[in-house]
């Protein structure tokens, strides 16, 4: 008898439990529907009254709201994010800029290496809506982090202050990455000024034996429209370092120009299919008749990129080039004959 009673308040106290749990996911789920739909509102309200504010000479960012309570901070800091992507202009930056002092300020300060993982993503948000040089000693940690989103973040920041020890701090960050993940380094410089991009270009030539630095900023610095080609390429183009030669030849490839022929002449024959391929791709921008000796060669490459570029290059030197390729349309040599055959009908279809 006395089992069987342990038995039935066992499965009462399991069931009040059961009970208790589902209850208390209930509340939670409300609470957080609420909190939500709150922050919805609230940012819809404060995106109209920064598009009044903007439109005024004269403007009082106190007057946009108050932001006291824990969720209208964050209805705040996600509006400023989201408009920070599509506003640009003097205005709109004061405007961020003040909003964060008077209501984000203090967020910028509590980060803590030991901090839980919000605190510190709050802080790199935060620093990254409105960066200074106060909050350097903040960035060179939070450059640090484990999590990649918060990097990320202190990345942007860093680039847009433009000071020469965060750059190199963010350049030996990536250096660190893998491959996929250095796009958010690149993205970041390609918002930067000139003067950002020239410190880049001192730490490539500063860079000594540290290929994969040297990698980064050459990387980076495709980013510019134009730039004055360092002398350093010459030794990257005969580097042992594979990566660092098809950087650099993608490098030499993007502002080849007379002075670079030698080096595009010495990398059309290395080892690295995408090397050859770059070297192709930047003689045939050099409109050189001297360079069609050379495309005819790379018809014959080993791999169809190779000779795809190497093809289309003859095919804008006009007379001479579309000869080139009518012949080995009609040689013996299956891989040279493919792609002048394909080259050309495709050239008619046009």
């Amino acid at each position: 008898m006395k089992f069987e009673n342990i038995y039935y308040v066992t499965l009462l106290i399991q069931s009040l439990v059961l009970i208790i749990a589902i209850i208390s996911i209930v509340f939670i789920a409300f609470f957080q529907i609420r909190s939500k739909n709150k922050i919805k509102k609230l940012k819809a309200k404060i995106t109209q009254s920064i598009n009044t504010a903007l439109l005024q000479e004269e403007y009082d960012p106190s007057l946009i709201g108050n932001f006291s309570k824990k969720y209208q901070q964050e209805a705040l800091l996600l509006t400023l994010e989201e408009l920070n992507q599509n506003f640009k202009g003097e205005n709109w930056d004061r405007l961020r800029k003040a909003l964060v002092k008077q209501n984000l300020s203090a967020y910028k300060k509590s980060y803590h290496p030991n901090a839980f993982w919000k605190t510190k993503t709050w802080a790199a948000r935060c620093i990254r809506l409105d960066p200074s040089l106060e909050d350097k000693e903040t960035l060179e940690k939070l450059l640090n982090e484990k999590s990649f989103y918060v990097r990320s973040l202190a990345i942007d920041a860093s680039v847009e202050l433009e000071d020469k020890e965060l750059i190199s701090k963010v350049l030996e960050g990536m250096t660190k990455e893998t491959k996929a993940c250095r796009y958010v380094y690149r993205n970041a410089f390609m918002s930067g000024t000139k003067k950002t991009l020239d410190l880049v270009l001192e730490d490539y030539k500063k860079a000594g034996n540290n290929d994969l630095l040297r990698i980064c900023c050459l990387d980076v610095m495709m980013c510019q429209v134009q730039i004055n080609l360092p002398d350093q390429l010459a030794g990257d183009i005969l580097s042992s370092n594979q990566e660092l030669r098809e950087i650099a030849s993608q490098f030499l490839a993007k502002y080849s120009r007379r002075e670079t022929r030698d080096l595009l002449v010495l990398a059309s024959d290395d080892l690295s299919w995408k090397v050859r391929k770059n070297a192709i791709i930047g003689l045939a921008r050099l409109n050189n008749p001297e360079n069609v000796p050379i495309f005819e060669k790379r018809l014959c490459d080993p791999f169809w990129d190779v000779r795809f570029e190497a093809g289309n290059a003859l095919l804008n030197c006009g007379d001479q080039g579309r000869a080139i390729l009518r012949m080995q349309e009609s040689s013996l040599n299956p891989i040279s004959h493919d792609i002048a055959r394909y080259l050309l009908t495709s050239s008619y279809d046009k």
